[in-house]
């Protein structure tokens, strides 16, 4: 009888540290994302393969670097988290995985489970036991798996074949783009311990980590088991009120343009405009595929351009600087966006519209804003220049040639540097006919 009891003292110890563990990861995940989501200027974009980026950050006064992965699956939210469930099958998909299995469901969304890393010759393979916790909020889109390396002997204990990772922390994060399209970002930090030396880790595998793993998704959810599993989940449901529901439709164009109409008071003036409110109802209408999703960004981003008839967006706009209320620096990321607007011919009538006041403030705006032009142009005189003079400016806004060599040259257009290119010529044109006789500007409009 003392023994039962013992036992179940022990149970609950046991389930006590397993909870005060998966606490302490959220707590320590949470804080990941927080120094994700404050530090948006200090990732480095250190690649651009087959669609997925990859970012890496080091943490401030330590050797550590952050990895992150963003790229497009082609399955819905539900396909994929039963593919992240399917534990067993990480060797086959997940980066390094030699063997994983579950030690400990506490329910269907918080489990502790145990990996075998496969380490290159000649050092030892690692292990860890990880706490994971699936966060669905799918009426705004969403979903994410927060992940981290635990301790608890009495699940298991340290294993002299294996060197026990000493760090590991990270995320999936999940966003519906539509029905059958989510976008995944997976970030991912850990110290390998033993006698790998950080700096080779962090410049040698850990790197690629992202990469495989987005990939590896797009292979695994193509196997109709997970389809089917999807289909039979609790997410799919959830997934479809989503479709069906008009306002978590709006959510979810919201949290997408949010991703650079950053500023909430002007978000919120944005979606109360009729104009926004029927593209709402469109994207409702066609069953929030990607394709509707895409174009309803598109529309909002270019309407916007035109909303002349908006004094209460334009009142709050006029003494802001665009760093209080947009990101070039997240536009130039949204690479899905940047190609949906770069198709469109009508860009630049959009953006150079004599006629549209809001187009007018806007383009002010950007060639007034030091951390904008730094992003559009290679050229720092070139910036600095256009910065510093407001008659360049306005040359260049009412310079019907500028925009007509633009428009005429659009389909050969492939880069920034290309409208670079042709920015410099007008500009220098610009210079040389107003340079006093006798004399010549040079390339950027200074008269020697």
């Amino acid at each position: 009888m003392p023994s039962n009891k013992r036992s179940r003292n022990g149970l609950q110890l046991s389930v006590n540290i397993t909870c005060m563990l998966l606490i302490g990861l959220l707590l320590m995940t949470t804080v990941v994302h927080a120094r994700e989501q404050g530090d948006q200027e200090k990732w480095e974009l250190i690649r651009s393969e087959e669609g997925i980026d990859t970012y890496r950050m080091t943490l401030p006064d330590t050797n550590v670097c952050m990895f992150k992965g963003v790229g497009f699956v082609d399955a819905g939210i539900e396909v994929i988290s039963e593919v992240v469930r399917d534990i067993p099958s990480y060797p086959r998909w997940v980066a390094a995985c030699k063997e994983a299995r579950v030690v400990k469901e506490i329910n269907r969304n918080t489990i502790i489970l145990y990996n075998i890393l496969d380490v290159p010759f000649p050092y030892h393979n690692r292990d860890v036991l990880i706490a994971s916790k699936g966060i669905y909020n799918l009426e705004n889109g969403t979903a994410e798996i927060l992940f981290g390396g635990i301790e608890d002997p009495d699940l298991m204990p340290e294993n002299d074949k294996y060197v026990r990772l000493p760090l590991l922390k990270g995320r999936y994060y999940f966003e519906y783009f539509g029905r059958h399209m989510t976008r995944v970002t997976y970030i991912y930090m850990s110290h390998p311990g033993g006698n790998i030396p950080l700096t080779i880790a962090n410049w040698s595998e850990l790197q690629y980590y992202p990469q495989i793993n987005i990939k590896g998704l797009r292979k695994m959810v193509k196997q109709a088991k997970y389809i089917e599993a999807g289909r039979n989940s609790p997410e799919y449901d959830l997934v479809e009120r989503l479709v069906a529901s008009r306002p978590d439709v709006a959510k979810v164009l919201k949290n997408r343009s949010a991703e650079f109409f950053f500023d909430p008071v002007l978000l919120d003036l944005l979606f109360d405009q009729p104009m926004v409110q029927a593209i709402i109802d469109d994207v409702h209408a066609r069953h929030t595929t990607y394709e509707s999703v895409v174009d309803g960004v598109t529309g909002i981003f270019f309407g916007f351009m035109e909303m002349d008839d908006a004094p209460r967006i334009t009142a709050y706009l006029k003494d802001k600087s665009l760093d209080q209320v947009f990101s070039m620096e997240r536009l130039m990321r949204e690479k899905w966006l940047l190609h949906a607007l770069a198709k469109d011919k009508s860009l630049i009538d959009h953006v150079m519209n004599p006629g549209s006041a809001m187009a007018r403030m806007v383009y002010e705006k950007i060639t007034t804003s030091p951390s904008a032009l730094a992003l559009l142009m290679d050229d720092k005189q070139l910036a600095e220049d256009i910065l510093a003079d407001a008659e360049l400016r306005e040359q260049l806004w009412t310079d019907s040639a500028l925009k007509q060599t633009l428009k005429d040259q659009y389909d050969s257009l492939k880069t920034l540097k290309d409208v670079e290119t042709i920015l410099k010529d007008r500009v220098e044109a610009i210079a040389n006919v107003h340079a006093p006789s006798g004399t010549s500007a040079d390339v950027y409009g200074r008269i020697p």
